[in-house]
């Protein structure tokens, strides 16, 4: 019996270690020179070749921190922002920060995901609920929520018709999502989201979400926008 040697098994065969290591060299590369551990405030323009959206604030704070085993308290990531006990966040997150740029440039991305339950617009979430969950690689964009932003909170069958209609958004033989006027609303989160494509009614979980979805709500969340924190 003979065996043939290529690359390909050499990366078929690599291991866990091996493959964590490479994905943190490439993010590693796809991170700006100036952002380090330590928390800076910067001119957005600082992260992107051109003129950040009209409506992010002058200064924001950045850094990188390690992401930490599942374990850890994860809250630890927050630690440099010196969060005040009256300060309240929301995160949204990308996959690579080689996507900052674009949104920096503009303040009104689209998701690609079919099976959003409020709106294929920025989604938003609890920062402290969902911290635990962040995937490495991904980018908490930080918002300090004030009261001058109004929030319409889904509650009841109105949650229910909205996750349903939204999840179920591309089958014709279901209702579509009631239509909100608001540029903003908020609810909770599913805890049987891939349940509820197959007629399962959705179950409500603790943690919550916030959607922009109209341009001017996205405007507001970009005028709040407090911290870019790169995790690797």
């Amino acid at each position: 019996m003979s065996f043939v040697y290529s690359k390909s098994d050499d990366q078929f065969w690599m291991s866990k270690e091996t493959k964590r290591e490479n994905i943190n060299d490439n993010l590693e590369r796809q991170i700006p020179s100036l952002v380090n551990e330590r928390a800076a405030s910067v001119e957005p323009e600082k992260l992107i070749p051109g003129t950040a959206h009209e409506y992010y604030p002058d200064y924001i704070i950045i850094y990188k921190i390690q992401k930490l085993p599942k374990h850890r308290n994860q809250t630890i990531i927050l630690e440099p922002l010196k969060i005040k006990p009256n300060q309240h966040f929301l995160y949204h997150g990308v996959c690579t920060p080689n996507i900052i740029p674009a949104f920096i440039l503009d303040a009104r991305p689209h998701s690609g995901t079919i099976n959003n339950e409020f709106s294929f617009d920025i989604i938003v979430h609890q920062i402290l609920t969902l911290l635990l969950n962040i995937p490495e690689g991904m980018v908490p964009f930080l918002y300090m929520v004030g009261d001058s932003i109004t929030i319409k909170t889904l509650s009841g069958r109105e949650w229910a018709d909205t996750v349903k209609g939204h999840i179920c958004i591309e089958d014709n033989t279901k209702s579509g999502p009631p239509l909100h006027a608001e540029d903003i609303i908020q609810g909770p989160i599913t805890s049987n989201n891939s349940s509820v494509y197959h007629c399962c009614n959705p179950i409500q979980s603790e943690k919550l979400q916030v959607v922009a979805r109209t341009f001017n709500g996205m405007d507001a969340l970009a005028s709040c926008l407090y911290a870019i924190i790169y995790l690797c």
